[in-house]
């Protein structure tokens, strides 16, 4: 992993903030989370791909003898019900040098959170801040296990599905109109491009439709 320079120093030698991680390393670290993932039911599939609960992020962080720190949890002045604060994380390393900063946002008036009282959107917030945190340097070691580089708690899983349903069809329409009305040749196609049976995820959608455009083509 590439060293990251310290912003708060002059010096023209920057000090090293944290050791690189090997691949090797990287590996087994990947390894390691998805025993402890799966051990602890930390990942949830949302339209096809699996996102890690930002407790997995901790742990990622923790095996690379990284913390994280809340520095601030403010509420930000708003008008009518609306509760929203915007928190603000620190990744440190052992020497307590700061080698990575996370910034979000959490409201009321979010899907499924009219409910939340002022200390759990708080809480969202810190949360949320602590996920993209370790997310900025750890992704790739995060995807390497086979999650994806986004945390859990930023995702928009109403959003997510609808978008992977809208997807399905636009898949299902260009089948029809390119002429592919029986069921099993539409899973043929679908083979084909996604080397998969079924339509898991929005990617597999655009894979399809690449696939057809190019016999078409």
């Amino acid at each position: 992993m590439r060293q990251t320079p310290d912003s708060t120093t002059s010096n023209t030698k920057s000090p090293v903030l944290y050791k690189k991680i090997s691949m090797a390393v990287a590996k087994k670290q990947a390894q390691e989370l998805t025993k402890f993932a799966r051990a602890n039911q930390l990942s949830v599939n949302i339209a096809g791909k699996q996102y890690m609960h930002v407790e997995g992020w901790q742990f990622i962080g923790t095996l690379n003898g990284l913390t994280d720190i809340v520095q601030t949890c403010e509420r930000v002045p708003t008008e009518g019900k609306e509760i929203k604060y915007k928190a603000v994380v620190e990744i440190i390393n052992q020497n307590g040098t700061v080698i990575s900063r996370g910034f979000a946002f959490a409201s009321n008036l979010e899907k499924k959170k009219t409910s939340f009282e002022e200390y759990a959107v708080a809480s969202m917030a810190q949360t949320r801040a602590i996920g993209k945190a370790y997310r900025n340097f750890l992704a790739w070691i995060v995807k390497m296990a086979g999650y994806e580089a986004t945390p859990f708690e930023e995702i928009d899983k109403d959003k997510m599905e609808s978008d992977l349903g809208k997807a399905k069809q636009n898949v299902f329409k260009a089948l029809k109109d390119a002429g592919y009305t029986d069921s099993s040749e539409m899973v043929k196609i679908i083979e084909v491009a996604t080397h998969k049976s079924v339509i898991e995820n929005v990617t597999d959608a655009h894979k399809v439709l690449k696939y057809l455009e190019e016999l078409d083509g």
